[in-house]
């Protein structure tokens, strides 16, 4: 397959989607149809959804056929995996590009003022004191923390980006009492439940400067 094709497939159900014939959950034409329409052979339109499955654009559902789907996150992430397996970035790096998006989400959060983000937000917080649970659920706190945002482009950069360091987290999570990592939560919370953007603002560091701080590269 050549990147026209690849091109040709993606331009084409870009332009079912604008007239709206598509929309993210339906099924596409069948490689044959594509193949008609587009003139191309079906080998090569299969290799071009394989292409786009891979990078997140569709899902392919045994027996019934493609499905557009909408996970940026899985192409994002294959991209920074690759870039931190061939030394292009590192952890630390990652780290910082996390801090930066949590700041934002968290600004946005402070504005929006959403109640039931913060009964999520502590509900993890709880679970999080539970030595053998810590791991899992301060992963969720920080999703509840992106979400409260509402800016699903910035949800997806952070899960592609989350991936990369549960293992260094976790590392973190080991080095650190349970009660302190419980602690930088807790004022994440509160400021987000007092509103006070520069206090919250202040513990997102904290919480990334012991990270950082911890981390073995």
């Amino acid at each position: 397959m050549n990147e026209k094709t690849y091109e040709r497939v993606i331009e084409y159900l870009k332009q079912q989607i604008q007239e709206g014939k598509l929309s993210c959950g339906s099924k596409i034409p069948s490689e044959r149809e594509l193949a008609a329409s587009l003139n191309l052979g079906r080998n090569s339109v299969r290799e071009a959804l394989r292409t786009m499955e891979h990078t997140g654009m569709l899902e392919s559902r045994q027996g019934k056929g493609n499905f557009l789907v909408n996970m940026p996150q899985k192409s994002l992430g294959n991209v920074f995996s690759m870039m931190l397996l061939t030394g292009q970035s590192n952890y630390r790096e990652v780290s910082r590009i996390r801090r930066i998006l949590e700041q934002e989400a968290f600004v946005q959060a402070v504005r929006l003022k959403n109640p039931e983000v913060l009964k999520r937000l502590k509900a993890e917080i709880k679970e999080m004191q539970i030595p053998e649970k810590t791991a899992e659920h301060d992963r969720r706190f920080h999703q509840e923390l992106i979400c409260a945002g509402e800016n699903q482009l910035l949800v997806a950069v952070m899960e592609s980006l989350s991936g990369l360091c549960e293992e260094e987290i976790a590392h973190v999570q080991k080095e650190a009492k349970n009660e302190d990592w419980c602690q930088i939560h807790e004022e994440i919370v509160n400021a987000l439940e007092e509103g006070n953007m520069e206090k919250g603002l202040k513990w997102i560091r904290k919480h990334y400067n012991k990270i950082d701080d911890t981390l073995i590269f």
